[in-house]
């Protein structure tokens, strides 16, 4: 299931590209 990510998963996403993912947290207030 491409596209579909565990938890940890998308922790770890963000955790390795927290550049690339700190715009769209500030942008969006929060992640739901």
């Amino acid at each position: 299931m491409a596209g579909v990510y565990g938890l940890e998963d998308l922790q770890a996403a963000i955790a390795s590209d927290v550049d690339r993912w700190r715009p769209l947290v500030f942008t969006n207030g929060c992640f739901d």
